[in-house]
């Protein structure tokens, strides 16, 4: 609604005070209304905002416990409205990463000091042994989605209509939510959201939606996943091909005969013999499938009770983006307690360090080339043994009489 009154008072300044629209500099919650969300300095008022706020946290000692807290509920949170509305450029996203790696490592102050655990690690959730923070990436992604499942399921809404009508030629389903338009026909924000879910070549929201089948009207027969993942035709391509039912709903491709469906799916031309057994193989698909009376409803796999949340959105797909861990299973499971203690944040992270040796200590310096592996590993109460997490915590005579 807000979009849509500026939009008219854009016009407005455009017929009646002769002002041409590109001069406008209004802004929806800091982001200027119509800029190019490829461009990295669209972004520069979220990159602002968050050097402002480490800024005002410079002369705060806090500790890792607390920089984990502040890094989940506060500069996790300040880009979500970008986020929620445009693909992050590469750029940005690892300048803002920088930014978050820095304030987690090297304090309010932003040194640049010795990051003692992989970002990747650091944003595994707390079960699985990490900080539980937020991957920018996969946030971007969960966001962005959630327009696609609005496309889908909300029915008959003014705006999707536009889009639908300026971007799929007034189709329905989801075949024309999958086409990548050239420049001069669609905006970049269009063609984004339309190649949103690509990771490293691989398309991680390909099939998560999915319709629920009702009475079929609302459905495409062989463009709409209905069956499972993917669509008939995908699953089907010969099929496809030789059917003269393209464009027809699943109501369409049957009737009701005695009070039980039976499909009718009709071809161009005589199957061959191999085709038989592939329309065989897809009519017991088919078969069990009865239609009611009821509407065709959207539904989203990986989610509970198949409704779309970004949090469900963002489990799944962090377990598919993000690498598999490579811990020891018994450790991975200790981190995970380590978060069900009553312990303040501060014991807790230095902990799940501990636990990781991660600790900067004499043995771990060396490994990192900052200190000599000779003396200089070697604990300086204790000068026969080597500073490592054990000693310090375990048989260092000096620290066990303390």
């Amino acid at each position: 609604m807000e979009s849509m009154w500026v939009m008219v008072l854009l016009i407005r300044r455009r017929l009646f005070l002769n002002v041409r629209l590109e001069d406008c500099r209004l802004s929806i919650l800091g982001s200027r209304w119509g800029a190019n969300p490829r461009r990295v300095s669209t972004w520069n008022p979220v990159l602002e905002v968050l050097q402002k706020r480490l800024a005002s946290w410079k002369n705060k000692y806090v500790s890792l416990g607390g920089r984990v807290v502040l890094l989940n509920s506060v500069l996790a949170a300040i880009p979500i409205f970008y986020l929620s509305l445009f693909k992050i450029p590469v750029g940005v996203w690892k300048k803002i990463i920088r930014l978050q790696r820095r304030f987690l490592w090297g304090g309010a102050a932003g040194a640049s000091k010795i990051p003692w655990v992989g970002w990747l690690d650091v944003c595994r959730t707390k079960k699985e042994g990490g900080l539980g923070v937020k991957d920018l990436r996969i946030m971007n992604i969960s966001l962005l989605a959630k327009w696609k499942w609005r496309l889908l399921s909300e029915g008959d809404s003014i705006w999707k209509n536009v889009l639908r009508d300026k971007y799929g030629g007034g189709e329905n389903g989801m075949v024309w939510m999958s086409r990548v338009l050239s420049s001069a026909k669609a905006s970049p924000w269009w063609n984004d959201l339309m190649t949103i879910g690509v990771v490293a070549g691989a398309d991680h929201l390909h099939g998560i939606f999915f319709k629920k089948i009702g009475n079929g009207g609302a459905t495409s027969f062989w463009h709409d996943s209905w069956l499972g993942p993917q669509p008939l035709k995908e699953v089907f391509p010969r099929l496809f091909l030789l059917s003269v039912q393209k464009e027809c709903s699943v109501l369409e491709v049957g009737q009701l005969i005695s009070g039980r469906w039976e499909w009718g799916v009709r071809w161009r031309r005589n199957l061959f013999v191999w085709e038989e057994e592939l329309r065989d193989s897809l009519l017991e698909v088919l078969t069990p499938i009865q239609l009611s009376n009821s509407k065709d409803e959207w539904r989203c796999h990986y989610a509970n009770g198949g409704l779309f949340s970004v949090s469900s959105l963002y489990k799944y797909l962090a377990g598919r983006i993000i690498p598999p861990i490579s811990w020891d299973p018994e450790l991975v499971r200790d981190l995970g307690y380590l978060w069900e203690s009553f312990a303040p944040s501060k014991v807790v992270v230095f902990s799940w360090q501990l636990l990781l040796r991660r600790l900067p200590i004499r043995v771990n310096l060396a490994k990192r080339g900052i200190v000599d592996h000779g003396s200089k590993s070697f604990c300086v109460l204790c000068p026969m043994n080597l500073e490592c997490e054990g000693h310090l915590f375990g048989w260092c005579a000096f620290a066990s009489s303390l």
